[in-house]
């Protein structure tokens, strides 16, 4: 027996003594699989079986003869479907909960001093602890719970003992109290006389109470003596309370920021970890990234989950099928100050919103064969940085909007993978973020930027005497603006004012890209992208004399072609394979089109969201295979067709620039499809038109209807 799994044993059932008190089960089981149960294969259990029929487990196991007048219980930590239990052939009883342990009390099936026969059917099999338990027939714990009462500063304790002793008045039950980490201090006893089988009574915690909450874990230890048995559990004293349609944490505001967990993680094994270990690397990630809560979407995890959460500070929501098995859940993990709410299955208060789903592009060796195939063996990680970039860009905007939304009590993601590092992501998503409300993203530079700044803070308490900043750079990082917003407090709240950004954008002559940051005390940064257009980019654009604009390949257009001209075939709602977007797009930042003052980033950012909302995706998989279009929306990784929403060719003796953005309609205040207007035609004009691919006019006319 391994030393670590004997004592996580030995807490688990809470005795006292010594190892024959207690006989692990875990190891090789005899098994049979369907109805049959012909033993012909062996299993190691904690453990599953790979099968949709039910599972039959045996195991002969030695009981001592010392265990003759004890109440034996046999402990199941985490069945993986309903059980039911043999033991010497007789049928002991079936438990069904698939949130908590299921226990047997079997001293009437045991013949100790001799090998008895247990036999276990489950649908797929049992992990996490298993073993039997010795407790004395006479007196013993049956149940208890804890319950924090921070108007007194103690802890209500309730005590159900039983056993066969009729006359137990007058009996004591005791113990003592101390705060888990502080083992160097002296422990407070407590104990009190019997009155019944059922008592309650408060415990004093000593002068100062502890708090436990996200920020502050602090944990006690209370064990407790009856007869010759011991029990221990570790609780925190916090209220959890709902004022004014308000989450509060002992009397202190406090808003979610989740994360559904569904179990899609586990799906290698089929079940939730059972250690300890595990939970805490999955909670002190996602306390990285800014979140503080998790709702289990479908199930309750296990022991090791909730002690796990309660040492970090992390809030956990188990989901629960009817009002039976919350009162389990309660019973068995009720004293974890991290079971904050416990909830049937798929309701959610309408307060807590659930964010959409954004997937990234994913890296498989089949989507890597796929992209190979349809010629972009080279795009995985490009796929996978564009679309991870949008996932950052429309989880920011989401969390955002709900951290200054007074009417929501916080947000839950979906189970995903954040695509950027936590640093960034916590910049919008942590207990203190700075909002700034932009009206727009896209200026004239005849307008101003007009920006209202506001603090979310969900701390434990006001944040005094702190200096709210911002400055404005561009895409060089050169700082072109700045300076104080304000000086003063910022309470536990949403919607804190502190100040605004003005700044006038007459100065900026030539399209830009730019960077508002606000700090908090210089620490807390939040950023946004902002475009700038000057004014003679919302002027009408004049077509040059050279080059054919249209929207159709008509004859017209290709006595053009043959005559070596240029053509801008405008082919917006005319694509015959309408392939739409799906996980972003991928822009080539080096073609030479975005020289000609159209400033990008490698993915589609807010400034592109004018060009591509109505913009039809091209099938180019008719092209040839090496071709790239430099406007790459990202399919689905299922398919991994390339699209594309410009195309350059060499046709006949002419070139060809076709693209299904619409850069001429509503270009008065379309500042964006104006400027890229002007880049296409002054691209066009230039020496950089080059195109690589040389097509016959059929190859276009297939790729549009008319």
């Amino acid at each position: 027996m391994k030393r670590s799994l004997f004592f996580a044993f030995y807490l688990l059932f809470g005795l006292t003594a010594l190892a024959h008190e207690t006989i692990e089960l875990t190891g090789e089981w005899e098994c049979s699989v369907g109805d049959s149960t012909q033993y012909n294969d062996f299993v190691v259990l904690p453990g599953s079986v790979s099968t949709n029929e039910k599972v039959w487990f045996r195991k002969n196991v030695y009981v001592p003869q010392t265990w003759e007048k004890q109440r034996i219980t046999l402990f199941l930590e985490r069945p993986l479907g309903e059980t039911t239990l043999y033991v010497n052939g007789q049928e002991v009883g079936r438990q069904s909960s698939p949130s908590i342990p299921h226990q047997y009390v079997i001293s009437d099936y045991l013949l100790p001093g001799q090998r008895n026969k247990i036999v276990i059917c489950v649908n797929k099999g049992i992990v996490g602890l298993m073993g039997l338990k010795a407790q004395s027939r006479r007196l013993y714990i049956d149940k208890w719970k804890i319950e924090p009462d921070l108007s007194t500063g103690q802890a209500h304790l309730t005590v159900k003992v039983d056993g066969t002793r009729r006359d137990i008045e007058n009996y004591a039950v005791y113990g003592d109290i101390r705060q888990v980490g502080h083992e160097d201090q002296v422990p407070i006893g407590w104990g009190f006389y019997l009155t019944g089988r059922q008592v309650s009574s408060d415990v004093f915690l000593g002068n100062e109470v502890f708090l436990w909450d996200a920020f502050r874990p602090r944990l006690y230890s209370m064990s407790l003596f009856f007869g010759d048995d011991y029990q221990e559990k570790t609780f925190g004293m916090r209220a959890f309370s709902v004022k004014d349609g308000q989450l509060q944490i002992n009397d202190c505001p406090m808003w979610v920021h989740g994360i559904v967990e569904d179990a899609s993680r586990f799906s290698e094994t089929g079940y939730p970890p059972m250690d300890e270990e595990t939970w805490t690397d999955i909670f002190k990630k996602y306390e990285e990234y800014g979140l503080n809560y998790m709702r289990f979407r479908g199930y309750c995890p296990p022991e090791a989950a909730f002690a796990a959460a309660d040492k970090i500070g992390f809030y956990l929501q188990p989901d629960s099928c009817d009002e039976e098995e919350m009162r389990q859940i309660m019973e068995t993990y009720g004293h974890h100050p991290s079971l904050m709410m416990l909830t049937p299955y798929n309701a959610l208060s309408q307060k807590i919103q659930e964010l959409g789903l954004w997937p990234t592009f994913p890296d498989s060796k089949e989507v890597r064969d796929r992209l190979r195939d349809n010629g972009m063996a080279q795009q995985t990680e490009l796929f996978m940085m564009a679309s991870g970039q949008q996932q950052r860009l429309r989880y920011k905007d989401e969390i955002e909007q709900n951290l200054r939304d007074k009417d929501k009590a916080g947000f839950l993601l979906p189970s995903f993978t954040p695509f950027v590092g936590a640093e960034e992501w916590r910049s919008f998503c942590s207990p203190v973020v700075t909002l700034a409300k932009f009206p727009k993203y896209v200026y004239a530079n005849t307008d101003s930027l007009i920006v209202p700044v506001e603090v979310y803070n969900a701390m434990y308490g006001e944040i005094q005497n702190v200096r709210n900043a911002f400055y404005i750079s561009d895409d060089s990082m050169k700082v072109i603006s700045g300076g104080v917003l304000s000086v003063g407090n910022i309470p536990v709240a949403k919607n804190v004012p502190a100040g605004t950004v003005r700044f006038p954008l007459e100065g900026i002559s030539k399209p830009t890209k730019l960077s508002l940051v606000v700090a908090v005390a210089g620490k807390l940064k939040n950023q946004w992208d902002f475009w700038v257009y000057p004014t003679d980019s919302v002027e009408t654009v004049k077509v040059p004399e050279n080059i054919c604009v249209t929207d159709t390949l008509n004859a017209q257009v290709l006595d053009v072609l043959k005559k070596g001209g240029k053509v801008l075939l405008q082919a917006k709602g005319s694509v015959r394979q309408n392939s739409r977007e799906a996980l972003g797009t991928y822009i080539e930042q080096s073609h030479p089109l975005f020289k000609y003052d159209f400033p990008t980033d490698t993915w589609a950012n807010r400034n592109w969201q004018e060009l591509l909302d109505e913009a039809q995706a091209m099938d180019l998989a008719a092209l040839p295979k090496d071709y790239l279009s430099p406007i790459q929306p990202i399919d689905q990784p299922q398919t991994c067709r390339k699209l594309g929403m410009l195309v350059e060719a060499n046709v006949l003796k002419g070139k060809l620039l076709m693209t299904t953005m619409d850069i001429s309609n509503g270009l008065e205040h379309r500042l964006v499809a104006r400027q890229m207007r002007k880049a296409i035609l002054a691209y066009m004009q230039s020496d950089d038109f080059k195109p690589v691919l040389t097509l016959q006019p059929e190859a276009i006319a297939n790729l549009i209807t008319k």
